[in-house]
């Protein structure tokens, strides 16, 4: 009893601990900036809001704490907030020392496409590590309705069988076919200059 009751409040501890660098706005000492970028997408309105230190170039995967959307839909004036695949992971310095909680990967190009019923959001996410690139797609109501995102511990037969989930979901909603490409447009992440 008494150790399931020290087990929870070090575990308590260590969370607060870790949102803290977040909830503070600095992530390892550094001031955080959030970037708004935005996309219009048929009678939607779809924001991304990323915090992430001041940078003067784009480095993949900074030392970014937070993303996510807001699906504004013009008509009806409401607004839905989304967060966005990236997953927090605390990240230790050489020494062993907590540097801060960082996202695991960023929402970094996105599109509007027609489909067979409607307009839908086409996100590209990167990530540093395994993972590399995954797409997402979105209802303008800012529903996830089918994403590529394995993980390491997937099996690779359990990896192809997601791929073919995105494309069977990515057919029934009659989006283009080859694949948009032109319509994809970076995401406004990092402050440019000082």
């Amino acid at each position: 009893m008494k150790a399931n009751f020290i087990e929870r409040c070090a575990g308590v501890v260590f969370v607060l601990i870790l949102l803290s660098c977040v909830f503070a706005g600095t992530v390892n000492g550094k001031e955080l900036f959030t970037s708004v970028d935005e996309i219009a997408c048929s009678d939607a309105v779809v924001k991304v809001f990323t915090e992430c230190p001041p940078e003067d170039s784009i480095i993949p995967l900074s030392e970014c704490a937070r993303q996510h959307f807001s699906f504004f839909d013009k008509t009806t004036g409401k607004a839905v907030v989304v967060e966005c695949s990236g997953r927090n992971v605390a990240h230790f310095g050489p020494d062993g020392r907590l540097t801060g909680n960082y996202l695991d990967a960023l929402a970094v190009s996105w599109a509007c496409v027609r489909g067979a019923r409607g307009s839908y959001l086409l996100v590209t996410y990167q990530s540093g590590g395994t993972e590399g690139e995954w797409v997402e797609i979105y209802s303008l109501e800012g529903r996830r309705l089918a994403g590529e995102r394995d993980s390491y511990d997937q099996t690779d037969v359990e990896k192809d069988e997601q791929i073919g989930r995105f494309k069977k979901a990515y057919n029934q909603l009659g989006l283009p076919a080859p694949w948009p490409r032109d319509a994809f447009k970076r995401i406004r992440l990092f402050k440019t200059g000082r």
